[in-house]
């Protein structure tokens, strides 16, 4: 099955993704086989069959069906990238956004390439997350790793949900962690009288 990730080009994901038999959907793509075939000596890393380099005339335009006009041409540009994998993508895989505070367990350099990937920032990882959850496809979302046990949970999860994938409803949904569409776990609200017994306590 086609997967989409979020955010895309996260090694360790995507090897999951690839070892389970499945496709994951990327904006760049360079298949293993692609990799295993090209000339070690050839510097050249462009793979020309992905979406990225073969957008043309009105493709270029893709992005503008899904926000309004007041929405940011960067958000667009990465949504015409992203397009086929809105159109194609039969499940998702969506990983939260890091928290601000929190214990780095690696530097930046290897956090991005081991679950982050390389394309994307901002809101864009929002709107993409948006338009698969108006899908009918089998979703996993999960919140960032912020220590160990709960990085190696990721990828039990992760293996699980590759695995029984073809057993899920079109409508399944795994997300343990009430991930929000802003990537963060769910936090109620306190109420406003509540609030103000708060204030009263502390005065």
């Amino acid at each position: 099955m086609k997967i989409a990730l979020i955010p895309e080009g996260g090694v360790l994901i995507t090897n999951l993704i690839y070892k389970n038999g499945h496709t994951p959907l990327q904006m760049y793509n360079m298949s293993p086989e692609k990799a295993r075939e090209k000339d070690p000596y050839d510097e050249e890393v462009i793979d020309y069959d992905s979406e990225l380099y073969n957008l043309n005339g009105s493709k270029v335009q893709k992005g503008n069906k899904y926000v309004g006009t007041e929405v940011p041409s960067g958000i667009k540009g990465r949504l015409t990238l992203a397009d086929h994998i809105i159109q194609k993508a039969e499940a998702a895989i969506i990983l939260g956004r890091a928290p601000k505070e929190r214990t780095k367990m690696y530097d930046r350099l290897n956090s991005t390439i081991l679950l982050y990937g390389g394309i994307g920032a901002g809101n864009f990882p929002k709107f993409l997350a948006y338009q698969l959850r108006k899908k009918n496809i089998p979703r996993l979302e999960m919140a960032y790793p912020t220590n160990r046990h709960e990085l190696i949970r990721i990828f039990e999860r992760t293996n699980n949900f590759l695995q029984n994938l073809e057993k899920y409803p079109k409508n399944y949904v795994s997300n343990d962690d009430h991930i929000t569409t802003d990537g963060t776990p769910y936090k109620e609200k306190i109420a406003v009288e509540e609030l103000k017994k708060i204030i009263k306590d502390i005065q």
